[in-house]
């Protein structure tokens, strides 16, 4: 799955691939985003810190 970070500094998934905005991929379950969490791959990928509350906000979108 595309994870969206645009100009806003709004995070959120991507289900169409054509959002505007810079893109990471990664998959959509649980433990990818654990550990995307815990290397701070987002971090990286987008150039900017990343609140606890967006990978809360992901982790309930996986789980629904």
């Amino acid at each position: 799955m595309r994870i969206v970070y645009n100009k806003q500094g709004e995070i959120f998934f991507d289900d169409t691939s054509k959002q505007n905005g810079r893109g990471a991929y990664i998959c959509k379950s649980k433990e990818c985003i654990q550990k995307a969490k815990k290397t701070s791959a987002l971090s990286r990928a987008f150039g900017a810190e990343i609140e606890e509350s967006v990978f809360e906000r992901l982790l309930a979108e996986v789980e629904d």
